[in-house]
């Protein structure tokens, strides 16, 4: 396990390697042009992201279901957040500019990881820039760029999907986009059921470091998820307050607490899609 774990975090850091090498010149000329160049910026993280699904041995159990993404046009895509693996399996679907937070941008690598992914960065502890922010968010999207923000507002450990923010949906109505809502739900980390008692393999939340997270779901040899595709909400003729508490309420009905499942030790009684 410590061998393969080892193995696993030398290829991580090699990839994000090739990710800083192959992405900043890029990046450079996104500076110049963001608009134009962000779908750029979204196809050449999607590859690395498809990378570190094979890293981090993550299967998507109902990928079938999600291939009508590829041809589908610009949205406001918004999802549950657990872990910055979300991104990771997120970004393999489809190019994404990915929106995070002023603090993100503040975390040593992390933040740099971001920035040449030229993620759209918010600031959560003012609303001084937030018609800005706005403003940025719908002019990626009229330029064919797919946004896609975690409305909760940060990861959480899994107990229930948190209040949705709300002023970002106004980017999707100002673009003339539908809103997207997804369902992620994570199943299993080798043989054993994600549940209250392991959750915090995958989960990162809270005061946890990322190095040592990202060591131990390094050691995981496989993950298995789940993506749920909800129905597209339209934006014309309302408001940001109808748009959240929609998306909220279809990311929630098919999400599955950690604290309902129960430890399943035979797990060929367990389907790919339903836990108990």
């Amino acid at each position: 396990m410590i061998l393969l774990g080892t193995l696993k975090l030398i290829s991580f850091f090699v990839a994000v390697m090739m990710f800083f090498i192959t992405m900043t010149p890029l990046y450079l000329v996104y500076k110049l042009n963001p608009y134009q160049m962000r779908p750029v910026l979204a196809k050449g993280l999607q590859l690395y992201c498809k990378l570190g699904l094979v890293i981090f041995n993550v299967k998507i159990i109902n990928q079938r279901e999600l291939d009508n993404l590829k041809e589908s046009s610009p949205a406001f895509y918004v999802s549950n957040h657990l872990s910055y693996l979300d991104v990771v399996i997120y970004g393999s679907l489809k190019p994404f500019c990915f929106v995070t937070s002023q603090e993100m941008r503040e975390v040593p690598f992390l933040g740099q990881l971001c920035e040449v992914a030229a993620c759209a960065f918010v600031e959560r502890r003012s609303k001084k820039n937030l018609s800005s922010e706005v403003r940025d968010l719908t002019e990626t999207m009229k330029n064919k760029g797919n946004i896609f923000v975690f409305p909760e507002g940060t990861s959480t450990n899994g107990e229930e999907v948190i209040r949705f923010r709300r002023p970002l949906f106004r980017s999707a109505i100002d673009a003339g986009v539908k809103v997207r809502p997804f369902t992620l739900n994570y199943l299993r980390f080798d043989d054993k059921v994600i549940n209250k008692g392991n959750r915090d393999i995958v989960c990162w939340y809270d005061d946890m470091t990322f190095l040592d997270h990202l060591i131990k779901l390094l050691r995981v040899r496989s993950i298995k998820v789940e993506i749920i595709p909800h129905s597209s909400i339209s934006t014309k003729n309302t408001d940001i307050t109808e748009l959240s508490e929609r998306a909220q309420y279809l990311v929630s009905k098919d999400y599955r607490s950690f604290s309902d499942r129960k430890l399943v030790s035979d797990v060929s009684r367990l389907s790919e899609s339903v836990l108990t």
